[in-house]
């Protein structure tokens, strides 16, 4: 009976991995449709907290700092100049990578030092607001879900007491985190010609804890981003107007001899 109970959760984890990682891969093809592709760079600071609030005070709490670098593929909602041309739905895959070292938060007398690894969907509606005439300096703000899946982590415990001394374990294999994690990004940025600066924070939705002691953990993300997007379709306009013109034609007239031409490009009579 225990068997089949694990059997039965193991095929339950594998089918909700699978779905999550063919949803990342379905919208691969979405992005030969961008208006706009770009890489982008992420510092992170990643709060856990025992609390869904924001959790700056008045709680345990721990923070690790991790860098994010990926993709960005960009639609616009309409090519004119209306206000819903400056609406736009922009996605990519990301990775991140976290670490720290700090004092446990429930167990005194030990150091842990943590290492995480996810692959990381966030999927943001963006709306901009032009700042001059020329329609290149814009601010915008933007906001929705990002869908992260923990891929590896290890923890390394340094214990004070003489009984043990080091210990290492991936929270993910050990089942004390959920490697699947829902967060709402809000945030707001500047762009010029494609470069643009952001700032965001993650408002978390789910409760990455599986052990029963602390009951809640959650993981709140401030995140400071750089990058460039290309746009696709003005990089196309530059292409059509730099095209070299066709090769003159010849037509033949009434009471012309036939002009032709030889293998050096001169006519001939």
């Amino acid at each position: 009976m225990k068997f089949g109970q694990q059997l039965q959760c193991q095929i339950k984890c594998f089918m909700n991995k699978f779905n999550i990682l063919l949803f990342f891969f379905l919208l691969i093809p979405t992005a030969f449709f961008a208006q706009r592709i770009g890489i982008e760079a992420t510092y992170n600071a990643d709060l856990l907290a025992q609390s869904q609030k924001v959790a700056f005070a008045g709680e345990k709490k721990s923070l690790l700092n991790g860098v994010n670098a990926g993709f960005r593929f960009e639609f616009f909602f309409a090519k004119d100049t209306s206000a819903i041309s400056q609406l736009s739905i922009n996605f990519g895959p990301e990775f991140k990578f976290l670490a720290n070292r700090y004092l446990n938060l429930f167990e005194e007398y030990t150091t842990t030092y943590r290492e995480l690894y996810y692959l990381m969907l966030p999927i943001d509606l963006s709306y901009y607001i032009p700042l001059n005439k020329k329609r290149d300096f814009r601010f915008f703000v933007f906001g929705g879900p990002r869908i992260t899946i923990g891929l590896v982590g290890k923890y390394s415990e340094h214990y004070f007491a003489a009984t043990r001394t080091y210990e290492t374990v991936d929270p993910f294999k050990t089942k004390d985190m959920q490697r699947v994690d829902v967060a709402i990004g809000v945030g707001c940025g500047i762009d010029y010609r494609g470069m643009f600066m952001k700032i965001g924070y993650d408002i978390p939705c789910m409760n990455t804890n599986i052990q029963s002691s602390p009951k809640y953990l959650y993981q709140h993300q401030l995140q400071v981003t750089m990058g460039y997007m290309l746009d696709l379709d003005l990089l196309k306009k530059r292409n059509r107007k730099f095209r070299p013109s066709a090769r003159p034609t010849f037509q033949l007239q009434p009471g012309r001899p036939i002009q032709s031409m030889d293998q050096g490009g001169f006519i001939r009579r």
